[in-house]
């Protein structure tokens, strides 16, 4: 599914814009190491569960980078309006600095850079 394709692309990550030869307009959100466990669309919500990996952030990556990367693309998707994200099989209450990180969460368009 689309939704699958989307975050794996957001996992292996990119440094470049596709198509474009610009440097560091792009740069990884999510740990390469992470890997989706599971992904299900139910009632418009994704739920998502990744490897205990996704704990592993990159410096310099803000913990709610990570997690809006995510939940905005799949938001852009027409039948996911809202995302739940669990770590091996477990809702985590923080991830990073981020709390709230066990609730189902919608996109949030202020952590975009313009």
């Amino acid at each position: 599914p689309l939704a699958k394709l989307l975050v794996e692309s957001l996992i292996q990550g990119e440094e470049t814009i596709p198509h474009t030869n610009k440097r560091n307009d792009v740069i990884p959100t999510v740990p390469s190491s992470t890997v989706l466990n599971n992904l299900t669309i139910r009632d418009n919500v994704c739920y998502l569960d990744f490897s205990k990996d996704i704990n592993n952030l990159m410096p310099g990556i803000g913990s709610e980078v990570v997690v809006y990367s995510i939940v905005n693309t799949l938001c852009e998707l027409p039948n996911v309006n809202r995302v739940q994200i669990t770590v091996e099989g477990e809702p985590q209450e923080n991830y990073g600095e981020m709390e709230g990180f066990h609730l189902v969460l919608e996109r949030n368009l202020d952590i975009v850079k313009e």
